[in-house]
């Protein structure tokens, strides 16, 4: 492949030429069409649009490859290639704007490229590129894979939403508070990457997608939900495990003593050890309640609004559905 340019020099160069470009589409515009001018403002395109498109190529690879954890907003943290992504292409599309002619289509369709379905930016992102700080990648790297504090079942589950990212060779090298964090970064990874692309007017649908699919993955490994309830029945360290197991035993809707049988779980005592205990037990929650995703205020709705739904779900469906009396 060819080899990288001096990204800075290559910056600076496009600057001087995008600021020449729109001299002469001024002169050109006052003078008239036609006559050297016209010439050389063509060929200074046709060099322009490729040393961007070069430029844009190379700038991308590099934030990628370089990414660390970055705090996003006040509270949030998320991959840093997400946030300069978006800086450089906006530059990149600030400058063809200036250039005029078929450069700022050009360079729009390269950026679209860049943040489409099989780009590497949202390539980049279901790795866990950035998620992880890479001095602790390197040392993870070096140990055995820790002993999970979920349990078998909850942790094969992680593995398997790891897989499904692609990324469960390294993710597996941390234990379960830094996958957490690590995917709470890659929600907000994808939000960022979302604004991006509607700051940029380019298409939206592959991250709105995204963030949902980021959003319910970690709902699924943390809170509970059609993929967990096949474990329930022996995963006893899940944080809802205590709350589903505990309404599969009580039965609020019968007529015949209903009254005694709940007041036997309405004690403080009782409601604490099977309702408010698993839910201050969720790392998920915990992780919310400290700020992990309260800069971006949008996606921590979402994400407390997919708790709650999954919360009224161990009421509402399935096996501890409840059919609720009088009281």
């Amino acid at each position: 492949g060819a080899s990288p340019p001096n990204l800075a020099l290559l910056d600076d160069a496009l600057d001087e030429i995008s600021f020449a470009a729109n001299i002469l589409v001024r002169y050109c515009n006052f003078v008239g069409k036609g006559g050297g001018a016209t010439a050389q403002l063509e060929q200074l395109r046709q060099a322009y649009e490729k040393a961007e498109v070069r430029l844009l190529s190379f700038a991308i690879a590099k934030a990628i490859d370089t990414s660390e954890p970055m705090e996003v907003e006040a509270g949030a943290q998320g991959p840093s290639f997400c946030d300069d992504a978006y800086a450089i292409c906006a530059k990149s599309m600030d400058r063809s704007r200036d250039v005029g002619g078929d450069a700022e289509g050009k360079v729009r369709a390269k950026v679209e490229e860049f943040y489409a379905p099989g780009g590497p930016i949202l390539g980049a992102l279901r790795k866990n590129t950035g998620c992880f700080p890479k001095a602790k990648k390197e040392e993870k790297a070096e140990e055995g894979k820790p002993q999970s504090t979920l349990g078998f079942f909850a942790s094969a589950l992680l593995e398997a939403v790891d897989d499904d990212i692609g990324g469960a060779g390294d993710v597996w090298r941390y234990s379960d508070e830094e996958r957490l964090e690590g995917s709470l970064r890659r929600i907000v990874g994808a939000w960022v990457c979302l604004k991006g692309c509607q700051g940029l007017g380019i298409d939206t649908s592959a991250w709105q997608g995204e963030l949902t699919k980021e959003i319910e993955d970690v709902l699924d490994a943390h809170v509970g939900g059609d993929k967990v309830a096949e474990f329930d029945a022996v995963e006893r360290r899940h944080p809802f495990h205590t709350l589903r197991t505990a309404l599969m035993k009580i039965n609020f809707g019968v007529k015949e003593g209903g009254g005694e049988l709940f007041k036997k779980y309405d004690s403080e005592e009782v409601l604490r050890e099977y309702f408010v205990g698993p839910i201050e037990g969720c790392a998920l929650i915990a992780a919310l309640q400290a700020g992990k995703c309260c800069g971006t205020e949008e996606v921590a709705r979402i994400v407390y609004g997919g708790v709650l739904r999954r919360f009224a779900e161990l009421f509402y469906v399935g096996s501890t559905a409840k059919k609720c009396g009088p009281w």
